[in-house]
């Protein structure tokens, strides 16, 4: 018998909701043979192996967090058997995400400002890759999906025409888990929030690709418009680059592109990532003024609106020089006769050589 096998069918409380997909009473658990105990919430498999697909055996388990069976796994202590199990981190369905991708784009306020940077398909292959999506009210939704492919939040901010936050006596900023305890009535207690970092789902799809880590969200996006042959992840905010939330990027190349004012913080927090293949710093912020609080993206939008005002001089150019060469044209006989009448003189009176 295997030290861990599917838990037996004993009526619907015996399965559980799906992690990816969010369907309840589908998902079938692992469990120890020797105690009786689950594994994490998310060792297990889903029942609609054809739509959803959604499997992680033991093995996959033990190997995202890099140590083997016995390291990882602790018999339960038999002095203290009434100890409360862990509890089980709270998903969103992605279908709701999908929702938000659905909505009217042109609302976006974000994604109206950089429309006016960018090509129209670079912004939707960007938007699309990142599952980006729009509120009712035009604000942007940065979803937090782990790399199984489950949503653990989203962060909803809202922005003005000129791409900055909207800001008032607080930051216009909620998140999505959040929405659904305030529909559903639920007190903090009953919503197990796990973060994890902005595009995290996109690393195994470009496993050879380098990292760039970023603070926020936008700046990731921009960069990923900018420099689209690096992968760019964001932590949400300087104190996230910690290991519990940046665990998915074991075994990986590295480069941090901290705020300005965050460097010394992250000088600091990196050596705690040494699961990392390699990671440094990147210092773009070598030529800053001292105490700037600006990041990369600053840098970045300032180089697309120098190309853009360019742009446009340009066109403007060729649009008077198209307008020059319709005023010029070459003068014709009609035109010989018509000053000739004007001017009185007979046409017996001219001859014309062409």
């Amino acid at each position: 018998m295997y030290k861990f096998e599917f838990e037996k069918y004993s009526g619907p409380n015996s399965r559980y909701t799906c992690p990816k997909c969010g369907r309840p009473h589908c998902f079938t658990r692992y469990i120890d043979t020797e105690t009786n105990q689950y594994l994490a919430d998310d060792v297990g498999m889903c029942d609609h192996k054809n739509r959803c697909g959604y499997h992680k055996p033991p093995r996959e388990y033990f190997k995202e967090r890099g140590s083997g069976y016995h390291f990882e796994y602790r018999q339960p202590n038999p002095l203290n058997r009434f100890t409360e199990s862990p509890k089980e981190t709270d998903f969103i369905p992605m279908r709701i995400i999908e929702d938000f991708e659905k909505l009217d784009k042109k609302k976006n306020t974000l994604k109206e400002f950089l429309s006016t940077l960018v090509s129209p398909s670079d912004l939707q292959r960007v938007f699309s890759a990142y599952h980006v999506g729009t509120t009712k009210n035009g604000g942007t939704v940065f979803p937090q999906i782990d790399v199984q492919g489950r949503c653990r939040t989203a962060k909803i901010m809202m922005y003005d025409e000129r791409g900055h936050r909207i800001k008032g006596e607080r930051d216009m900023v909620d998140w999505l888990h959040s929405r659904i305890m305030r529909m559903k009535r639920l007190k903090s207690s009953d919503w197990n929030l796990k973060q994890c970092l902005f595009g995290e789902h996109l690393l195994h799809s470009r496993p050879n690709d380098m990292v760039c880590l970023v603070e926020s969200e936008k700046t990731a996006i921009i960069c990923a418009l900018r420099c689209p042959k690096y992968l760019w992840l964001a932590c949400g905010g300087k104190q996230n680059l910690k290991p519990e939330m940046c665990q998915a990027l074991e075994g990986r190349n590295v480069l941090l592109f901290p705020d300005a004012d965050a460097v010394a913080d992250w000088e600091e927090r990196k050596k705690r990532l040494s699961f990392c293949r390699k990671i440094k710093m990147y210092s773009w912020y070598k030529h800053e003024a001292e105490g700037s609080k600006r990041d990369i993206a600053d840098v970045i939008l300032e180089e697309l609106q120098d190309e853009s005002q360019e742009k446009k001089q340009e066109e403007t150019w060729e649009e008077v020089q198209e307008k020059h060469q319709e005023k010029i044209r070459l003068t014709t006989n009609g035109d010989i006769y018509q000053w000739m009448s004007e001017a009185g003189i007979e046409k017996d009176r001219v001859q014309i050589n062409v």
